[in-house]
């Protein structure tokens, strides 16, 4: 879309005019909430001051969680699941967003990309388990 933008400031129509490029590189995390590290949310929600009931309750509806498996038309043994949130969870998409917020605090300041809009730099959107890094180099995004 040269020569056109999504927001309508006039620093973005003066970056649309000077057709700046931006370079992204998307990332579907496939199968995120199925594998997301429990102890790692723990952790998370203790950093933003979530220590007490709050995290008693979500720690108490993944405690002794089991599920079983369908393999044709035979059941699996229940087994203990250890990672991830659960699917169809209202407070799923909160859970993840909160763990993959304090993983991408650890990992941006690695990043060395970013694209420049109204004097700030944005590295990094997402939504769900959709992430998209933006840089205006090729060579930043690596």
């Amino acid at each position: 879309m040269h020569g056109e933008c999504v927001c309508d400031t006039p620093t973005c129509r003066e970056d649309a005019r000077e057709r700046k490029r931006l370079y992204a590189a998307f990332l579907d995390l496939d199968k995120a909430y199925d594998i997301l590290w429990r102890t790692g949310l723990w952790e998370a929600l203790k950093q933003y001051g979530e220590e007490g009931r709050l995290l008693k309750a979500v720690k108490g509806l993944y405690k002794d969680s089991e599920t079983t498996l369908k393999v044709g038309k035979e059941m699996t043994d229940w087994f203990e699941v250890q990672r991830g949130v659960g699917q169809g969870c209202p407070m799923s998409p909160w859970l993840f967003n909160i763990y993959l917020d304090r993983v991408l605090k650890e990992a941006l300041p690695l990043f060395r990309g970013g694209a420049g809009l109204n004097n700030c730099q944005i590295q990094v959107t997402m939504f769900a388990d959709n992430t998209v890094l933006l840089a205006e180099s090729e060579e930043e995004l690596k």
